[in-house]
């Protein structure tokens, strides 16, 4: 039986707007509320007020459909606009300052104790739900005997230590995710950010190992054992791949360069 939208999305994010995770940005609010003063409370705009996990759900579904239509790089004002110029689910389903008020102070960590983190987890800002939806695409999803291994670039042009600079891709500047996908649907079931130097890992065997190896290894996790292929371009391909891949029954086909 074909799924309805919401449950649909729900496999993928349920988890990761639980009650918990309502709490940071409930606590960012409070914090703009408490540097303001007794008089200064009383001109707070109706905008401003703590959420609730619906409300939530909800700014998360404007995110995806920013996505999903390809809006990431329109102004958001333009979403908003009135008079048939706009896109009427935006203005449906909160107002553009309520919005924009939740994606100022919408956080997915502790604020509190990032800096200590951060020591050893650069992605610590965004770990947290990042684990958790790669968690949700890998329990949702068998995939085929196929799978592929590549880089996507995320177009990012923010303050961020791991940003990467690609000439090659349509965006230029952005966050590498690899991604290990299903070879004829395209689904993501394994997912990696590249935050620079690695700090540590809970498999310290797979660190041992070249770069690449080590990628793809943590990568393919989710299908050791299973006699599937992986294809994958010359920045992984080496005989010290192949044979890590042999001994966890995975083939792999992948191009070289040419020397």
């Amino acid at each position: 039986m074909p799924m309805t939208p919401n449950e649909d999305f729900k496999l993928s994010l349920e988890d990761p707007t639980d009650e918990s995770d309502q709490e940071e940005p409930d606590n960012e609010i409070q914090s703009e509320h408490d540097t303001e003063s007794e008089q200064e409370t009383l001109l707070i705009p109706t905008f401003v007020k703590n959420t609730d996990l619906l409300e939530i759900k909800a700014f998360l579904g404007l995110l995806y459909l920013q996505g999903i239509y390809k809006f990431e790089h329109e102004d958001m004002r333009s979403l908003w606009a009135t008079k048939g110029r706009g896109r009427p689910i935006f203005r449906a389903t909160m107002s553009l300052a309520r919005f924009s008020f939740l994606l100022a102070c919408l956080r997915f960590h502790d604020l509190d104790t990032r800096i200590e983190r951060s020591k050893t987890n650069k992605l610590v800002a965004i770990s947290k739900i990042f684990q958790k939806f790669v968690e949700n695409c890998k329990a949702c999803y068998c995939p085929g005997a196929y799978v592929t291994v590549n880089e996507m670039l995320i177009s990012f042009r923010g303050r961020c230590s791991f940003k990467m600079y690609m000439p090659n891709k349509p965006a230029k500047y952005g966050i590498k995710v690899q991604i290990l996908a299903d070879a004829k649907t395209h689904y993501m079931c394994m997912a990696e950010t590249y935050a620079g130097a690695e700090v540590g890992s809970k498999n310290k065997e797979n660190f041992k190992l070249a770069n690449p190896t080590g990628v793809m290894l943590r990568l393919a996790a989710p299908i050791i054992g299973t006699n599937r292929n992986i294809t994958a371009d010359n920045w992984y391909s080496s005989v010290e791949l192949v044979e890590e891949l042999r001994k966890h029954n995975i083939t792999y086909i992948g191009t070289l360069k040419e020397k």
